[in-house]
């Protein structure tokens, strides 16, 4: 095997990732908005079982410029949420009638009905992921937003 053959196998292979590598980048943000919407959904369901099981109120905050979400109640400890990199907290719907705000808070009351609550994860370039309290059920339910494809820059 002479030094010429090593450089084309070389330059084969460094040929093959380059061109994959977009594809596996994009692959790896999928897997990252899935993940944070997957802890998004634990996190509010552990939130609605500490308002059940403590029968006190729990304030959760959504913090927009560092992508958090925190609980904390006069019977809790206060717990954060840090989604992953990349991953962005697009929207918490429903919006207040004052408009956006860049902390919206939200308050779960003991006893009863869980708010119809909405929280919008997005990435740049993996599209957006949902995920929502079904208020009849108390379960949170992960909706994928936009598919992939459809993302426009």
């Amino acid at each position: 095997m002479t030094l010429l053959e090593m450089m084309v196998v070389v330059a084969i292979i460094s040929l093959i990732a380059g061109l994959s590598y977009p594809g596996v980048a994009r692959g790896m943000e999928r897997i990252r908005l899935r993940v944070a919407a997957d802890d998004v959904a634990a996190f509010l369901s552990q939130a609605m079982s500490r308002v059940d099981r403590t029968e006190s109120p729990i304030e959760l905050r959504f913090v927009k410029s560092q992508a958090t979400i925190a609980m904390a109640g006069p019977d809790t400890p206060l717990r954060t949420l840090h989604l992953p990199q990349g991953v962005t907290l697009s929207e918490v719907y429903p919006i207040p009638e004052e408009g956006p705000q860049p902390e919206p808070t939200v308050l779960l009351l003991p006893g009863g009905a869980f708010p119809s609550l909405r929280v919008e994860l997005s990435t740049l370039n993996a599209g957006k992921r949902s995920v929502r309290i079904d208020p009849v059920t108390g379960v949170p339910v992960i909706d994928l937003s936009q598919p992939a494809a459809a993302v426009v820059k």
